[in-house]
């Protein structure tokens, strides 16, 4: 993939591009995103490869949380996420999330998953600080309830599930880098005390138990490693400077020649050392340029239908052993934390941003229900232009599968009631501002919109999905502005 050249900033490096001819994987991603070879290249190329740190910083809530939290325990949310609550970009309102910090610098670590209700959602989701879904247990995979033994697997190449040496559990995680995040979502199939509660004493039921100490020359992570600066190109340079080395590439010729061309950008010895040839402002402007540029190449995105597309499946979840740079950073900036494609997928619109005013609303028709598995549930979320979701008085964030939709005669979309012969009958979903009140035919299927009018983002989420919903045999919902809708 090649994005469209720009013209060029300053004048190339020459030893700069010899090391880059000596470092194909990290020309490549250079040369896709045409930036300079110098200085400033290399500094956005390191702001690409390591977006996801600042996430991982983010979501562990920085030297504060990591002190407070610690690493290899679990720390539960205990409600469905609300707005202003998020650690993460765009949170889906679905499940309760529960997470722990992954240190194995010194450590293994016991994973017991606890035996589940059948036809629930549930995953254990395993991500190096960078972003990559290296592996998931749960609903999906059928995965039996057992112990499950975390280890590092860092200079071999190798991550994921697996029984090699693995006699005493269910089975084994590599994991490509020694710190991490274990995400774990559990499905809310209705906003009630009973639904809540029996997900939250699931995950008081996990364990995580250290086991196999080892004498190791990493160090252990601290609150010290990600104590950076406010500002996001150069905190970015510093995490990369100091978790970089503890958490290299899962591909080992990547990480053989990353070493010489992050010199270029300042970082060595585990240290960054802002350079007077670069301006951190332009580079961060190159850098945000260079990811709506990705985002925009058609070869980025699988086209669905009616204007819905999803990253291809190449930059979701996981990057292709961490060699897919741009998708990486892109999907870090959209939504740190996205699950493979096999496991769920996340349509937009085409228009990714809308801008209304209060008189005017967004429809979207939906053409029969989406197709899912057993364990699978679908939603329509709305966030702001940051990715945080937007109060309103009704509380309402999200519409789908659990919601109460209804058809245009009243009657449930879903529920015992609704006989498959409606599957592919029509309904819709209406989105305006939280202040113009629908008619009341209208109130379970609003997803209210910023009062007053404003911008917004829409996503749809499918947990679990069925293979109609990425081969184009299921036509996604249309969507059309249309005047607001009111009494």
């Amino acid at each position: 993939m090649h994005l469209s050249p720009r013209a060029p900033l300053e004048e190339p490096k020459p030893d700069l591009y010899t090391t880059l001819c000596e470092a194909p994987l990290i020309k490549s991603v250079f040369d896709q995103a045409h930036l300079p070879y110098n200085e400033l290249g290399a500094t956005v190329f390191a702001l690409l490869y390591a977006y996801g740190l600042t996430e991982f910083n983010v979501f562990i809530r920085g030297p504060a949380g990591l002190s407070l939290i610690g690493t290899n325990s679990l720390l539960d949310v205990g409600t469905l996420v609300m707005p202003g609550q998020a650690t993460v970009i765009r949170p889906n309102v679905d499940t309760i999330y529960a997470a722990a910090i992954v240190d194995l610098s010194k450590e293994g670590l016991v994973v017991t998953l606890p035996e589940m209700e059948a036809d629930r959602y549930y995953a254990f989701s395993f991500f190096d600080p960078y972003g990559d879904n290296f592996a998931t247990i749960g609903s999906r995979y059928a995965s039996k309830s057992g112990e499950y033994l975390l280890r590092s697997s860092v200079g071999t190449g190798e991550a994921g599930i697996t029984t090699k040496d693995c006699s005493s559990y269910e089975n084994c995680i590599e994991s490509p880098t020694y710190n991490g995040v274990l995400l774990i979502r559990v499905e809310v199939k209705q906003n009630s005390t009973a639904e809540l509660n029996y997900a939250n004493s699931y995950i008081r039921s996990i364990q995580l138990n250290a086991t196999n100490e080892r004498d190791s020359s990493i160090s252990p992570l601290t609150p010290a490693d990600v104590n950076v600066s406010s500002s996001f190109p150069e905190a970015t340079l510093q995490l990369l400077a100091n978790l970089g080395p503890r958490n290299p590439p899962q591909n080992q010729a990547l990480a053989e020649q990353l070493p010489s061309v992050l010199a270029y950008a300042g970082i060595s010895n585990n240290k960054y050392t802002p350079l007077p040839s670069v301006n951190l402002t332009q580079a961060y402007t190159l850098l945000n340029d260079t990811l709506t540029t990705f985002y925009a190449s058609p070869t980025s995105r699988d086209i669905l239908s009616n204007g819905w597309t999803t990253l291809s499946s190449s930059y979701i979840g996981s990057y292709e052993n961490g060699t897919a740079i741009l998708g990486r950073a892109f999907v870090a900036a959209q939504g740190y934390g996205a699950n493979t494609p096999d496991q769920s997928i996340y349509p937009s619109p085409s228009n990714f941003t809308y801008s209304l005013p209060s008189s005017q609303s967004l429809l979207l028709t939906f053409n029969g229900k989406p197709p899912l598995l057993p364990d699978g549930f679908w939603s329509l979320t709305l966030y702001n232009d940051n990715g945080a979701l937007v109060q309103n008085p009704v509380g309402v964030y999200a519409l789908g599968d659990r919601s109460g939709l209804t058809y245009a005669d009243g009657s449930p979309v879903y529920g015992a009631e609704t006989g498959g012969d409606r599957d592919a009958e029509a309904f819709q979903i209406l989105v305006q501002a939280a202040d113009v009140t629908p008619p009341a035919n209208w109130t379970t299927n609003w997803l209210p919109a910023p009062a007053g009018g404003g911008s917004f983002q829409i996503t749809l989420r499918f947990y679990s999905e069925e293979e109609a919903l990425l081969t184009g045999e299921y036509v996604y919902p249309g969507v059309g502005v249309v005047d607001a809708i009111v009494h």
